[in-house]
């Protein structure tokens, strides 16, 4: 859908969440929340002109993990070994708790459950707006009540592999992005480490954020600007 230049300017970008769950045995997977995050540009009457990118994020609940019939390994061992992974590089699977690298880098937290971004997409047409960063800080905005650490790997879209991947991201133009892997790392790394996550020493593909801890760069992402196109 096309959208003129006048809707665009009397529309506003919204941030819509949505996750699912139910009554009887979900065993292993109550654990691990599966939430959309669904940016959409609306008019002045609330509705909704076009989706214009997302994101994709697990809440890895390892508080009630660790007290379930199951315990945390076993819940993350049932999810994928993708969500095992990167969650066993910042919980010990023994103890339920951070690992030393995490706790030598911080020493607060609201609590041991984790928000693991999985892929953040944008349209074509709407990049260079700064869209991605008030997407990620309104995600936070809400989330981190409930999460103790936000962990995110940066690796670019445009090397999934496979006919999967380009029926998936269709229409995001990805053929047009960086070519070179290790460049396209590197950048994608500074773009997200712009926003005030970090990395840890001795935990690698990963950057983090503790809302525990006051993140200057984080802060500066403005909310409240709704005129941005």
């Amino acid at each position: 859908m096309k959208i003129t230049p006048q809707e665009l300017e009397d529309s506003s970008v919204n941030f819509n969440y949505s996750f699912s769950s139910c009554l009887g045995p979900m065993e292993h997977s109550r654990y691990i929340t599966e939430v959309f995050q669904k940016i959409t540009l609306e008019d002045g009457y609330g509705k909704e002109l076009q989706v214009i990118g997302g994101i994709n994020f697990l809440i890895i609940h390892i508080d009630h993990a660790a007290e379930s019939p199951y315990g945390v390994f076993e819940v993350l061992d049932a999810h994928s070994e993708y969500v095992a992974r990167h969650v066993f590089n910042v919980i010990d699977a023994e103890n339920c708790d951070f690992t030393d690298e995490v706790m030598e880098k911080y020493q607060d937290f609201f609590s041991r459950n984790l928000c693991l971004i999985k892929e953040v997409t944008i349209n074509p047409n709407f990049r260079g707006y700064g869209l991605g960063p008030k997407a990620i800080k309104d995600l936070t905005f809400h989330f981190s009540s409930s999460c103790g650490l936000f962990l995110i790997q940066p690796f670019p879209l445009q090397f999934e592999a496979g006919l999967e991947r380009k029926e998936k991201y269709k229409g995001l133009a990805l053929d047009g992005f960086e070519k070179d892997k290790k460049k396209a790392q590197r950048k994608l790394t500074s773009y997200y480490k712009s926003m005030g996550f970090e990395s840890i020493k001795g935990i690698k593909d990963l950057l983090f954020y503790n809302p525990a801890l006051i993140n200057k760069k984080l802060d500066a992402i403005d909310l409240e600007e709704d005129h941005i196109f």
